[in-house]
């Protein structure tokens, strides 16, 4: 059973090591957080799923219409948080009122959105906070701290202390403390 145990917590630690190296400063808050996904991998899901989106959406045969949605768009994605993303505005054939993005820069509006819309400035709008949908490749890091903390646990219960303490130190270079009490870790983000 020992040896099961062992086999687990080395299965974990590889994991809650690549999730701590896989930090990054997250563009939009400014904080470090778990990178899900390079920017490279972010293109090239956005590339796969915007052949699916035109196959079910269809594109909007009208390139003045294109063109003038892409522009505006254009102009929202210079003042991003993201300037490394090629962002790509398209409207799709539907009658129903959505706008949607995919990872990757993708952005769509339907037309049945557009008939909705009064003014430039409320497609500015739409098209503003679509873009922010999938934001960027990070997540919150309060569960893969709580998974770091109890590797850490099981590794000084198998008097794995150097790999423990490898594993406080790098959440300190994140700027989390760790406290050890009787009733378990209790964790803080230094502010």
């Amino acid at each position: 059973m020992r040896f099961d145990k062992s086999i687990s917590i080395f299965a974990a630690f590889p994991l809650a090591l690549a999730m701590m190296w896989g930090c990054a400063v997250n563009p939009v808050t400014g904080k470090r957080e778990i990178m899900i996904y390079s920017d490279a991998d972010e293109v090239e899901m956005g590339r796969k799923a915007h052949a699916e989106v035109l196959r079910q959406y269809g594109k909007y045969e009208d390139p003045i219409l294109q063109r003038y949605v892409n522009d505006i768009g254009g102009n929202l994605a210079q003042v991003s948080h993201r300037p490394t993303i090629h962002y790509q505005y398209m409207v799709v054939d539907k009658p129903f009122i959505n706008a949607f993005a995919l990872p990757g820069g993708y952005v769509y509006i339907t037309r049945g959105m557009l008939v909705h819309l009064n003014s430039e400035a409320e497609l500015a709008g739409v098209l503003g906070l679509t873009l922010k949908e999938p934001e960027a490749p990070f997540v919150g890091a309060e569960p893969f701290i709580g998974l770091l903390i109890e590797t850490r646990r099981r590794l000084r219960e198998e008097k794995h202390f150097q790999l423990a303490d490898e594993i406080r130190n790098k959440l300190a270079e994140l700027g989390i403390t760790l406290e050890d009490t009787p009733q378990g870790t209790v964790w803080k983000r230094k502010r």
